[in-house]
């Protein structure tokens, strides 16, 4: 696969390791809820006059054993809204179809009908 035409951000080994250091430094803030991916990113960028990307900062943190609160991952809580938005946006779906006197496929019923799943 060609990279021509895309920009490609890759972080030398020295500035990898200051951007760990950057985020370890922030580590209590990260964990208390005061910064999200994409905040810490745009300040990092800032910092080092660099582009920085949210998945640069998922890296850092994970090489310093820091987590992002759940609402800022895809984590159980996320997921747990995301089938509880899916099942409402499914039911106003079906309630506008019946309006309309169209039918309804199995899959947006499924939706609809679905029970919220144990241990999520």
């Amino acid at each position: 696969m060609s990279n021509e035409g895309k920009t490609v951000n890759k972080l030398s080994r020295p500035d990898v390791r200051k951007l760990e250091d950057f985020v370890n430094s922030k580590k209590r803030e990260i964990e208390e809820g005061k910064w999200s991916k994409l905040s810490l990113a745009q300040e990092a960028e800032k910092k080092f006059r660099r582009p920085i990307t949210i998945h640069n900062i998922t890296g850092a943190a994970g090489v310093m054993g820091i987590k992002f609160r759940v609402g800022d991952s895809n984590g159980p809580a996320n997921l747990k809204e995301l089938k509880s938005a899916v099942k409402l946006l499914a039911q106003d779906l079906k309630n506008l179809r019946g309006e309309l006197g169209v039918t309804c496929s199995p899959t947006i019923e499924a939706l609809a009908e679905e029970q919220p799943t144990e241990g999520i």
